[in-house]
């Protein structure tokens, strides 16, 4: 496949939108303004539309132009491939970055959300990418991914496989909720996950001194509150910029205060511990699982239940009456639907011994 860009653009129809950031002082609505016509002038769909928009804003008004103070902003849609790509060039090197999601996500989220989505292999993806990212003369290649490197995923899906591909500098990575004080390096691959929940902001410095490129990570504590409300030591000397904006806080409470009378709603007791710890329900039958399955065969009256639960807090004892919505609403942080399907019995125990036997393949090959 020729890697010319002139050459491709030719092939694949595409598209092309460029502005100059000359300063900081720059026409902010202007730009945005090209970009919306660009979208309407192509038939962008709204909601791809706005990503755009929002990803154009996080690249040069937050990533690039606090720094470097001019850029150059490329936007691009190719009509035959139906694709789309932001670059922003700024500085003496050039960064070519590209994203992968994992395939696991057909299978954890809601089938609307996705539909018409595919999930291609990630490590014949970083390749192609990295072959197109090389014909741009790309001095650095980032790999923004949410891949993770959790046990139960195919090698395939992880990132430290990911991270064997030749010429990939740094995996920005999420997923698996890893914390990595320094990153972790695999090969000439330098990985980066800052653990879970706003724990941790990750730094990432790379230096490029002619074709060698070096780089380095490390995780900045996000500052805590006290009872008074006072900020902890933890992390406030290297991040007192981190701390929580005001604004938002006080929003958050706004909305948090307008949904307590239907969170705050009591629905239940239990005596007991329901448990949803994630190394208890990816590896046997729980209590808090069993209640979730029977609830969601109450609600659509069917006979079986196949159920997929992942990562679910657990429900502490509270034999008061004082389970919430909340708390109930909580073990589906993902939120996940029911779907009724009618089939028969034989396709149901095929489908069964399937799940038995590949269950007792990745204990055999000692994963959980």
């Amino acid at each position: 496949m020729p890697n010319a860009p002139k050459t491709q653009a030719f092939i694949y129809n595409v598209q092309s939108y460029a502005c100059e950031v000359a300063s900081r002082d720059f026409d902010y609505v202007e730009m945005l303004g090209g970009v919306e016509n660009f979208c309407y002038s192509h038939a962008v769909d709204k909601k791809t539309a706005n990503k755009l928009r929002l990803l154009t804003e996080e690249m040069v008004l937050n990533i690039v132009m606090p720094t470097y103070g001019a850029c150059t902003l490329n936007l691009s849609f190719s009509e035959r491939q139906q694709t789309y790509e932001v670059a922003v060039t700024y500085g003496g090197e050039k960064a070519g970055v590209f994203g992968i999601a994992t395939p696991e996500t057909v299978d954890a989220s809601d089938p609307r959300i996705i539909a018409g989505l595919t999930f291609e292999d990630p490590v014949q993806t970083a390749v192609a990418m990295v072959s197109e990212l090389a014909a741009e003369d790309c001095d650095v290649v980032v790999a923004l991914t949410h891949l993770g490197m959790d046990d139960l995923s195919e090698p395939s899906n992880r990132s430290d496989e990911l991270a064997k591909v030749d010429r990939i500098d740094v995996i920005i990575d999420g997923h698996s909720h890893t914390k990595l004080d320094e990153g972790m390096r695999v090969g000439d691959a330098l990985i980066a996950q800052t653990g879970e929940y706003g724990e941790n902001v990750g730094i990432v410095e790379v230096t490029v001194q002619g074709d060698e490129v070096t780089t380095t990570a490390k995780l900045v504590a996000m500052p805590e509150e006290d009872a008074e409300g006072e900020y902890t030591e933890k992390g406030a000397e290297e991040s007192p910029s981190l701390r929580a904006d005001e604004a938002i806080l006080e929003r958050i409470d706004e909305l948090d205060a307008a949904n307590e009378d239907l969170t705050s709603e009591v629905v239940g007791n239990t005596p007991v511990l329901l448990e949803g710890d994630k190394e208890v329900v990816r590896t046997q039958e729980t209590n808090l699982a069993n209640l979730i399955s029977d609830s969601m065969r109450w609600a659509t009256d069917a006979e079986a239940l196949v159920d997929y639960l992942q990562t679910n807090p657990s429900i502490e004892a509270q034999p008061e009456g004082r389970m919430r919505v909340l708390d109930a609403s909580d073990t589906a942080k993902l939120g996940s639907r029911a779907t009724v399907a009618i089939i028969l019995t034989t396709s149901l125990l095929a489908a069964i011994s399937i799940c038995l036997f590949v269950m007792a393949q990745r204990r055999k090959n000692g994963r959980k």
